[in-house]
């Protein structure tokens, strides 16, 4: 079987907007995934179906793991109101170019992910894109934030209100990469070198934190 990543990208998009699928992936987190797939419930199950029969065609660990993302992710999405997935679709899924843009772009980053805490914070992210709280753009600098960070230093980041001056100089340093926090500090000689330079949380920081923060309930 060759399952182009066009299609499993349109699976696990449908099966985010599935009630059924997310039921078989929250299955799959109560009971496990080897009960599961040993049973056949999950390689017969609509939406998810073909992502599974992907998956475990060759066996190997990687594509159980990226199996395991996938459920995640999709437990981790609200259900969503019949006027959000009505909206999500005509807006982002009508025009198959950019329904096959979206759904390449969601494979790619499950696959890369590093910690199975991070379909989860993903998962935040998809909701308001689905939404359409945050755009196209914002959604893929978020996605690479997780990819790029340390998933304890991420959580904890998402977690700071109010942090002290000792515990973003311990913390901050470990998030510029990610784009979630920027350097500030004089901009010319003479004004106090880099003993001056601090740290702020970027735009994209405080987009990372309201969406980790936000309820996932539907919005009817």
């Amino acid at each position: 079987m060759n399952l182009g990543i066009e299609s499993l990208g349109a699976a696990i998009l449908k099966g985010v907007c599935s009630s059924e699928a997310k039921d078989l992936a929250v299955d799959w987190s109560e009971f496990g995934l080897d009960i599961l797939l040993d049973d056949g419930l999950l390689k017969d199950a609509p939406m998810i179906g073909s992502v599974v029969k992907f998956c475990t065609i060759s066996k190997t660990i990687r594509d159980r793991i990226f199996l395991g993302k996938v459920c995640d992710f999709m437990r981790a999405c609200p259900r969503f109101s019949d006027s959000e997935k009505e909206k999500f679709v005509r807006e982002q899924l009508s025009d198959q170019t950019k329904a096959n843009r979206l759904g390449h772009t969601l494979v790619l980053i499950l696959d890369k992910l590093d910690d199975l805490c991070k379909p989860l914070m993903l998962a935040r992210f998809f909701t308001g894109f689905v939404r359409g709280e945050i755009g196209w753009e914002d959604f893929r600098r978020l996605a690479s934030a997780i990819d790029i960070g340390f998933v304890d230093d991420l959580t904890e980041f998402a977690s700071l209100s109010n942090p002290s001056v000792e515990r973003m100089r311990v913390l901050y340093p470990n998030l510029v990469r990610t784009g979630l926090v920027g350097l500030k500090g004089p901009r010319t000689p003479g004004q106090g070198g880099i003993s001056q330079i601090s740290y702020q949380v970027t735009e994209l920081g405080k987009l990372f934190q309201k969406s980790m923060n936000e309820p996932k309930s539907p919005q009817l």
